[in-house]
């Protein structure tokens, strides 16, 4: 019976109750808890972080606008190349290795690392934008996403960004991923075991109602 009413979509259970499908970090974490995490990688790293679902939702955000992205933000052109460039940080997939770097027109560049829970990835974290520690001034690319933007000024503001060389960029990433999958997997086993709970509770009270319906026939 137990496995008949894990399955039963009145009572609410299915396959996730024992971690046959990937977690819905949606579902399952305290996002305050998300929040709180992010804002003290920002203080202690000075960096903007954000936490995405596997569907795509956003969960914890602390990433701030930077004045050189508010700068370039100004100007039309470069303006939806910056859109454009924050949705491919938000989407790309890492690949095998669970983590790429996505570099920005501007210079600037997206750390993203995937969260894997028994196995599977249930979300991303997405770090930066960060500048590279061998960013001296603005690519090109820059100033070919509009000819009015004053790139004098873009590379003035560059340099106030925090720069982050590859290997430490790599430990700030892994440091995230690490807390994030241990506080997955501790959030999902007390959601499991409350489940169950309630799936024996409610598994007794149908035994019951069987056996009062047929001592009153």
């Amino acid at each position: 019976m137990t496995s008949d009413l894990m399955h039963d979509p009145e009572l609410g259970f299915d396959d996730d109750v024992t971690g046959d499908a990937p977690v819905a970090l949606e579902d399952v974490v305290d996002r305050a808890l998300l929040d709180d995490l992010c804002r003290s990688v920002n203080e202690l790293f000075d960096i903007g972080v954000r936490i995405f679902s596997s569907k795509g939702v956003l969960l914890a955000n602390n990433a701030h606008d930077l004045p050189v992205c508010r700068f370039i933000n100004e100007t039309p052109g470069s303006r939806v190349a910056c859109g454009k460039t924050v949705t491919a940080a938000r989407n790309i997939e890492p690949g095998d290795s669970g983590e790429v770097t996505h570099n920005c027109f501007s210079g600037l560049a997206y750390r993203i690392v995937n969260l894997d829970h028994e196995g599977r990835t249930v979300g991303r974290i997405v770090l930066g934008p960060y500048a590279p520690d061998t960013l001296k001034e603005a690519p090109p690319s820059l100033q070919a996403t509009d000819n009015r933007l004053n790139v004098i000024q873009a590379n003035d503001l560059l340099q106030h960004v925090p720069r982050f060389g590859p290997v430490q960029i790599i430990r700030v990433g892994q440091h995230m991923k690490e807390t994030l999958e241990l506080i997955i997997f501790s959030i999902h086993k007390t959601w499991v075991t409350s489940k169950m709970h309630l799936l024996s509770v409610r598994e007794n009270y149908r035994e019951l109602q069987d056996k009062t319906v047929r001592l009153v026939q």
